[in-house]
């Protein structure tokens, strides 16, 4: 056998078992790399991973409640506009009654919304936001509706004081719609009760007719409600007559403020 040819074939012996080694050290490698991957996996998934989903769940709740934010300001600037709206809707209906009224009645007055109120034993009345910068003066009649609710007390530049029908010193020329008996209407400090006094015992006065105001006095125009005959009994050469007011001032949150006639 000739030694070149020899020398060929253990050449690519060598080079096919180099080439073996090769694979074999390359693939233990990658085992040996394996294995030694295989706990730093392990701690990513149970260390790493873990921490990772927490930022990101974290960075989505800043950003969840970033947007939470947005939108509960949005919330309270719409029930910001839902309330002035309600407030505008309220006001208007308010007045939009008296203003009827006032077309109707051909009554020059102004609407003054009620302030604060007072019913004691001591004094019964309102006070409203008109004032002598509005031209309000001193005993000017305050209705609502065609109901005398007082006058004019006070004045002061931004506010008035009212006294009310209800309060002892308020006193009005007043008869009955049904039997014209004549007398004189004055409040008792009482809440939701009012007199009818100096009526003659000979006259004829029925329970629950209408008192209106007579315009006698020239303080108080003619033919304003004041209320109904709630009860009538002889008291000597009088009558003791109560009235039972037709507006609840308590909740009246509006009138009317018209020159005194």
């Amino acid at each position: 056998m000739n030694p070149s040819s020899i020398s060929k074939k253990i050449a690519v012996v060598g080079v096919v078992l180099g080439l073996l080694w090769i694979v074999y050290r390359t693939s233990l490698i990658i085992r040996v790399s394996s294995y030694i991957a295989y706990p730093v996996l392990q701690g990513y998934r149970v260390a790493v991973a873990p921490i990772k989903r927490w930022k990101d769940r974290k960075d989505t709740m800043a950003q969840v409640s970033s947007q939470l934010d947005g939108l509960n300001d949005e919330v309270g600037n719409l029930r910001a506009q839902n309330i002035y709206l309600r407030a505008s809707m309220a006001y208007m209906q308010g007045i939009d009654e008296l203003r009827a009224f006032k077309k109707r009645y051909q009554k020059e007055g102004k609407i003054a919304r009620v302030m604060a109120r007072d019913f004691s034993r001591q004094s019964h009345h309102f006070y409203i936001d008109l004032g002598t910068r509005d031209d309000v003066e001193k005993d000017m009649v305050v209705t609502y509706k065609n109901n005398l609710i007082g006058k004019i007390s006070e004045v002061y530049p931004w506010y008035s004081k009212v006294c009310l029908v209800t309060d002892r010193h308020c006193k009005v020329a007043a008869y009955c719609a049904t039997t014209k008996a004549h007398g004189i209407h004055e409040g008792a400090n009482i809440y939701g009760v009012t007199l009818l006094c100096h009526v003659s015992h000979l006259a004829k006065v029925k329970k629950g007719e209408f008192l209106f105001s007579s315009g006698e006095g020239l303080l108080f125009p003619e033919g304003l409600a004041l209320g109904t005959i709630a009860s009538c009994q002889q008291d000597g050469l009088y009558k003791n007559i109560r009235v039972k007011p037709l507006c609840n001032l308590e909740h009246l949150e509006y009138c009317s403020v018209v020159v005194r006639g």
